[in-house]
């Protein structure tokens, strides 16, 4: 059987009871994207894998990390940028019988597990769920980013320590309208 997708891997090497395993070290690319509004990892990026597969009673224990280069939007300065993750994974992948005897048992989760489907094992749902629960939603270009002004919406990096804006007073903003509007039927009476 020819293996298309690279995070398909054969298991039929590894029995069902025993703790036995073997690794697995690869580089991937990813089909589609994954991540969330501000922090994503783009389709086409290459993921590397280096990861312990090991045999359980219930299943194949996946462990190991998943590394790669996540391009984010910085929540508070707007600014482009790029971080590498670098995320531990622990996942039991069920052999499909056990997941009909809890199925059969009631565990009403069952159904959602992860599991070994003709002897193949599926990493891309798990390495999705390792690197997107680790993504940040209020990501962040340095710790210490300050953000932008929100008076002019320039960068406070860039912007001298003694930098300010004075803001007039919402209160006053019916008489400053008040104020223009009689100043300019002034003018219009001495333009006449």
């Amino acid at each position: 059987m020819k293996m298309c997708n690279p995070f398909v891997l054969q298991v039929q090497d590894l029995p069902e009871r025993g703790e036995v395993g073997r690794s697995c070290v690869r580089n991937v690319r990813l089909p589609e994207s994954f991540g969330v509004e501000l922090y994503t990892i783009p389709a086409g990026s290459e993921v590397h894998l280096d990861l312990n597969l090991t045999s359980a009673q219930e299943g194949i224990l996946v462990s190991g990390t998943v590394r790669a280069t996540a391009r984010g939007r910085c929540s508070r300065c707007l600014r482009d940028f790029s971080a590498q993750m670098n995320e531990n994974m622990a996942e039991l992948v069920f052999f499909p019988e056990r997941v009909r005897e809890l199925t059969a048992q009631g565990d009403t989760q069952a159904a959602d597990f992860p599991v070994i489907s003709e002897d193949t094992l599926d990493l891309e749902p798990l390495v999705r769920d390792a690197l997107i629960s680790a993504m940040p939603f209020t990501p962040v270009c340095e710790p210490d980013c300050r953000g932008m002004c929100s008076g002019c919406g320039q960068l406070w990096k860039d912007l001298p320590a003694d930098h300010s804006h004075t803001l007039p007073d919402s209160r006053f903003a019916a008489l400053d309208g008040l104020f223009l509007q009689m100043q300019a039927e002034r003018e219009s009476e001495g333009d006449q």
